[in-house]
């Protein structure tokens, strides 16, 4: 497993970048396998459910398979599932920095001080189980709609102004900071970040 950034093969490690041009297989989304140039190598785009693209996996056992990931394949990413599929001996995992790291570091925010969540392919409510005063959460977003619905949660739980910051394509030559205040009469005690 080959963790990717938004800056593509110029941001990989020189072992990742080996296994990405050496890979006989590359597997990921679309997103990532735009990032590799065309060659000789067989790809598999994931699939829905994930568990044909895993069986399709599993069935080239012996090749070089490569699978692309976002940044950490181990911080809420496709790593955790092939890591419970296939045993440790038969991989090698190269990540990149997470968006999450990437995240703290434009904020200027200790990581170990983040409350951090997922909302990509999880509930909106899940957020609620982290808010406190002057909580900094750090929230993967499912799509472009994320963000607003944050805030409109926030807004409707009664929250006062809360800051927002939405970080897209972190690490890339795209790379946008948008930031943005919620406001919600009677705040209820302070507000997360």
């Amino acid at each position: 497993m080959v963790g990717i950034g938004e800056d593509g093969l110029a941001g990989l490690a020189p072992v990742g970048r080996a296994l990405v041009e050496t890979a006989q297989v590359l597997v990921g989304g679309a997103r990532h396998l735009g990032m590799v140039p065309e060659g000789g190598a067989e790809r598999l785009l994931w699939e829905r459910p994930l568990d044909r693209t895993i069986a399709a996996i599993a069935a080239r056992r012996g090749r070089n398979v490569t699978v692309l990931a976002s940044g950490d394949p181990l911080w809420y990413g496709i790593g955790v599932t092939l890591a419970g599929r296939f045993s440790r001996e038969e991989m090698t995992i190269v990540p990149q920095p997470s968006a999450f790291s990437l995240a703290a570091a434009r904020l200027g925010w200790p990581v170990a001080d983040c409350a951090i969540v997922t909302l990509h392919g999880r509930p909106l409510d899940t957020l609620r189980l982290y808010l406190a005063p002057g909580r900094r959460i750090l929230a993967l977003s499912e799509d472009g709609d994320t963000p607003r619905a944050v805030a409109q949660l926030l807004t409707g739980l009664g929250w006062g102004p809360s800051r927002l910051t939405v970080l897209t394509h972190l690490g890339g030559t795209r790379e946008a900071v948008i930031e943005g205040e919620t406001h919600s009469p009677g705040a209820i005690g302070g507000s997360p970040t």
